[in-house]
């Protein structure tokens, strides 16, 4: 058998193989895709809603409401952003919104110093927190949006993202 025809053979063998392992791989990662996009959300909805919870009582509350629940839905949302991290990590979108979650308006300082304000500064800080957490859920969004399709977002996940830059630059 000579070079010419084994290449012959081997060619479609090949091509068809490649085309195959592309017609069932990309449709699983796609699926996977959408299931992470799909976790990472629902962590964002669960920190979202035990956040306004904690919030709306610390605003009428006389004693300072537990913090458990808050921060079991931090943590799970730390969890999901640090598997993007993982698995993307050039993008800088999820190292931001961890920071945010960990080190920024959701971190430590967002339990502390309510007792000693006034109820006028108490619904400031509430509703400052509030409007936060509103950007703060909408950026994620974006994030489970983009992660449906990574190659397409590389360029917008990889930059700095415009909510952290200072409004001067």
């Amino acid at each position: 058998m000579t070079m010419r025809s084994l290449l012959a053979v081997l060619l479609p063998l090949i091509v068809g193989a490649v085309l195959t392992l592309a017609a069932t791989e990309l449709p699983r990662a796609q699926d996977r895709n959408r299931e992470r996009a799909r976790g990472l959300l629902l962590a964002a909805h669960d920190f979202r809603h035990a956040c306004e919870e904690w919030l709306d009582l610390r605003l009428t509350a006389h004693s300072t409401p537990s913090t458990w629940e808050l921060r079991a839905r931090q943590e799970d949302l730390a969890w999901q952003l640090e598997h993007v991290i993982s698995r993307h990590p050039c993008w800088r979108w999820p190292r931001r919104l961890l920071e945010h979650l960990q080190d920024g308006p959701f971190g430590a300082g967002l339990t502390s110093g309510w007792t000693r304000l006034s109820p006028a500064e108490r619904r400031i800080r509430h509703d400052t927190t509030h409007r936060a957490l509103d950007e703060f859920v909408r950026h994620t969004t974006r994030l489970a949006a983009r992660m449906e399709h990574p190659l397409l977002s590389r360029r917008e996940m990889r930059s700095e993202p415009v909510w952290t830059r200072h409004p001067d630059a």
